[in-house]
């Protein structure tokens, strides 16, 4: 008899774990995505700062799971490290062939981010011996992108399924108490 009781309690548990607990993260955190799409802002291209060296050595930083997530993490020979998505794994040797050569990027002075692999700042725009691989505006228009497309994108998504979760589990679960 003790038994029955305590497994039911568990079950009583898990149950409003399912119906109100997990929708109610999820609400969370697609409000959250839909929130930093009107909270987020930009710099101006006129605002950022330019910096010029030599390249020293690059890196990749691996950002998710997939077999092309990583950032490319830049560091100078006059000391500053940077980090861009210009450059991927598959054209980095080629643009990146040798040391010394001449680097031109933009960063934010301002910023609030916090520097990836310990140090390394966000570049927006990037030449590699005079030559554009991306330029200043291309790099503020994939943040903008990031931003107002794909954040609101899956705060939505986030919303509708905490919703639909909630019905489903609700239904299910306390339709016989």
């Amino acid at each position: 008899m003790k038994r029955a009781k305590k497994k039911r309690n568990i079950d009583r548990s898990l149950n409003v774990f399912d119906v109100y607990v997990a929708p109610l993260f999820l609400l969370a955190v697609g409000l959250v995505f839909i929130v930093l799409t009107f909270t987020m802002s930009f710099p101006e291209p006129s605002s950022l700062s330019e910096v010029r060296g030599h390249l020293s050595t690059y890196d990749f930083h691996q950002t998710g799971r997939g077999k092309g997530d990583y950032t490319t993490i830049i560091t100078l020979q006059e000391g500053p490290r940077f980090w861009t998505h210009a450059i991927d794994r598959e054209n980095a040797e080629a643009v990146l062939r040798e040391r010394g050569l001449e680097v031109r990027y933009y960063f934010d002075p301002h910023s609030v981010n916090v520097p990836m692999d310990g140090d390394a700042i966000k570049a927006y725009g990037l030449w590699i011996e005079g030559n554009e691989i991306q330029s200043v505006d291309e790099g503020l228009r994939a943040d903008k992108i990031a931003t107002y497309v794909y954040s609101p994108a899956i705060g939505i998504f986030g919303v509708v399924a905490a919703l639909l979760i909630y019905r489903r589990n609700k239904t299910k679960y306390l339709r016989y108490e």
